[in-house]
């Protein structure tokens, strides 16, 4: 069981990308939801394409906001969670592809030929992320912004607790692996994600060292699918291949990176033993993802934080939840009412399995994607603030748990 497991609510990144919006901390009442529900952890994000437009630097209006934000929070008492988004095309090269190269580079990022939503330009990583690269001075700029170790940060108020470097590259990014092995381009080929990772986890240590270890550094930030294609890694794929190549290239985390996860899956379906899954008769609902991958972690001999012990390596789970739309087609609810029901039932039960039974051993933080729900991936704890924003029932349910820093 997880000792003092912390609450944490992720604000989605439209906070940053566009100040004023329902997901800025400063604006329509999201400061008195994490007083009034004792949610002591937010998440924030650091969009990199809309910070810095170009290489010349940040865009004043952005940072200024993102810098208020994380002041605020802090001021406010809250630990903060800074998570690194997306890549610039002037940074990974993809301004400069021609249409042919754009054609060529469509099996790493749609599903056929003729697919209609192909991955976005801006989640190809680039080729180069060291200490000199484009990559490498964005971490820079913002560890060094928002560091407790760098007293010329630009405001003292705005520090964050840890940096995290990537967001669901097994899901999001391109290429998840090499050129097709077959004859179909579209087909699969090698598995290569890991590779940028081990390179950029490197990096980021490196670059945070400057400034004292600070922030924690926090990452891969894992989407908790399983099965793999060209478009998407499962968790187990990555983490096998990750954790030896990051012992090959002689990296150890130390106390001060933590390893994060997401666990969509385990709150959707109550995986885990005793799970109430409604297809746990025919899919391996007993298996909780996010104490398999501290298993994972374990045997992969990933001695991160808190205390770089190899043996007892924590996690905290950055991104978790369960939409409306999951209650409707997982499990066959068609009452708008019950939705609500069931979504704050499954929150209350992913939270019981991490805090009280060996499933949540070694698991420190669980969160919730959203306060304001977005219409589109329906998990807040209240409605879109465009429909009226009212809380729902698992806003009452979150309140109502432990509250740990």
């Amino acid at each position: 069981m997880a000792a003092d497991l912390r609450r944490m609510v992720v604000l989605g990144p439209i906070g940053t990308i566009s100040p004023g919006s329902s997901h800025d901390y400063r604006q329509n009442g999201n400061r008195q939801f994490f007083a009034q529900t004792g949610t002591r952890w937010v998440r924030m994000w650091a969009d990199w394409p809309t910070l810095m437009p170009d290489a010349s630097g940040f865009d004043p209006v952005i940072v200024r906001s993102l810098d208020e934000q994380i002041a605020l929070a802090r001021r406010d008492g809250l630990r903060i969670v800074l998570t690194l988004y997306r890549f610039p095309t002037w940074a990974n090269g993809t301004d400069a592809l021609t249409p042919d190269e754009l054609t060529r580079s469509m099996p790493d990022r749609a599903s056929s030929p003729t697919a209609t939503n192909p991955k976005s330009l801006m989640f190809r990583y680039p080729a180069d992320v060291s200490a000199g690269s484009a990559w490498g001075d964005f971490v820079d700029r913002i560890a060094s912004r928002y560091s407790a170790g760098n007293p010329a940060r630009a405001s003292l108020d705005a520090t964050i607790d840890v940096l995290e470097i990537a967001n669901e590259p097994n899901l999001q990014w391109w290429p998840q692996q090499g050129p097709s092995t077959t004859g179909d381009p579209f087909g699969p080929g090698d598995v290569v994600v890991h590779d940028v990772l081990v390179r950029m986890f490197a990096t980021a240590q490196t670059i945070v060292a400057r400034y004292g270890n600070e922030p924690m550094l926090g990452g891969p930030a894992m989407a908790d699918s399983v099965g793999d294609t060209r478009l998407r890694t499962g968790y187990g794929t990555l983490s096998d291949r990750l954790l030896p190549a990051l012992r090959a290239a002689r990296f150890t985390a130390g106390a001060r990176f933590v390893w994060t996860h997401h666990n969509y899956t385990d709150v959707t379906f109550d995986q885990g033993p005793g799970t109430t899954a409604p297809d746990a008769a025919t899919a391996a609902r007993t298996l909780n993802f996010a104490a398999d991958m501290r298993r994972r972690l374990v045997a992969g001999g990933w001695a991160g934080w808190p205390a770089g012990d190899p043996a007892d390596p924590w996690i905290m789970l950055t991104e978790g939840g369960v939409t409306l739309q999951s209650a409707r087609t997982r499990w066959g609810i068609t009452d708008a009412t019950a939705q609500r029901a069931k979504q704050a039932q499954l929150i209350r039960r992913a939270w019981d399995r991490m805090a009280s039974t060996p499933d949540g051993a070694g698991i420190a933080v669980a969160s919730n994607y959203l306060w304001y729900t977005d219409p589109n991936f329906d998990s807040g704890l209240c409605d879109a603030l465009e429909a009226g924003g009212a809380t729902r029932p698992a806003y009452t349910t979150w309140g109502g748990l432990p509250s740990f820093a």
